[in-house]
């Protein structure tokens, strides 16, 4: 974890602990004097690597879990939200083929 990790998790964990003190990502990013990109990739990096429990809501901003409800509400949405992009992604490869499907038919007919 580097230092800034390091600051960003202490500073979750003292001042932001539990849902209702959640602060959004641009307040953070600006105190820590960091674009809202960075911080939104360290929070992430955090959080992927496991080394913070820090949890999200698109409401209320970033906070440091205080209880398993929280964790699992976050848990929930973040797993949520990952299968609606593969089935996302699953659909945009099927219109692909639909689509290539269509214009090999076109092709044929206009011969």
């Amino acid at each position: 974890m580097t230092e800034l990790e390091l600051t960003i998790t202490v500073y979750l964990k003292n001042h932001c602990r539990g849902k209702e003190n959640a602060k959004h990502f641009k307040d953070l990013a600006e105190h820590f004097d960091l674009n809202e990109r960075e911080l939104r990739s360290i929070v992430s990096d955090l959080v992927t690597s496991g080394q913070a429990c820090i949890c999200s809501t698109s409401h209320d901003g970033y906070f440091y879990k205080s209880n398993n409800d929280e964790l699992m509400h976050t848990y929930k949405e973040l797993r949520s939200r990952g299968l609606k992009d593969l089935m996302r992604a699953r659909g945009l490869l099927r219109a692909d083929i639909k689509e290539n499907q269509i214009e090999k038919l076109e092709q044929l007919v206009m011969m």
